[in-house]
């Protein structure tokens, strides 16, 4: 992983994070067919817009980590592989991203993991990730499964 380049003075973009990135995404895929890792990685379900106009971005997977100790042997091996991938990434550019501002915290990183797809041709336009009013959320970190 490195730092690719500062698009804002709090906005740094990172390349390299995950390694072979395509194997990760045919996983998360294969696992819609896999019916046992569903406690943990859900089918694809419709990732629509919070503003009740009926956009639909595309499809989303909310991870349940919890639930691979209800799974076991390739299942559970498969599911924590994912899981960990995806958390992985988000902690190592959480503390790289501190290294790099020289902001001297520990990230207090959500348990939250999952995986969000566009539509082809879909994007979000400018938003605010953290809910009015509530200051529980200072950074967000998006990882781009490809290009």
């Amino acid at each position: 992983m490195f730092l690719a380049e500062r698009l804002h003075e709090e906005v740094y973009y990172y390349k390299d994070v995950i390694d072979n990135p395509s194997e990760l995404v045919d996983m998360i895929e294969q696992a819609d067919s896999n019916e046992a890792l569903y406690p943990v990685i859900p089918k694809w379900a419709k990732w629509l817009s919070n503003s009740n106009d009926g956009h639909k971005f595309g499809g989303k997977k909310d991870f349940n980590p919890s639930a691979i100790s209800l799974l076991d042997g390739e299942d559970k091996e498969t599911a924590q592989y994912i899981v960990d991938k995806i958390r992985g990434a988000v902690a190592s550019v959480a503390n790289a991203y501190v290294e790099d501002r020289n902001l001297g915290i520990v990230p207090n990183i959500s348990d939250y993991a999952g995986v969000c797809k566009y539509v082809e041709g879909c994007h979000m336009g400018a938003h605010f990730d953290a809910q009015s009013g509530d200051r529980s959320l200072k950074y967000s970190i998006v990882l781009y499964l490809n290009d």
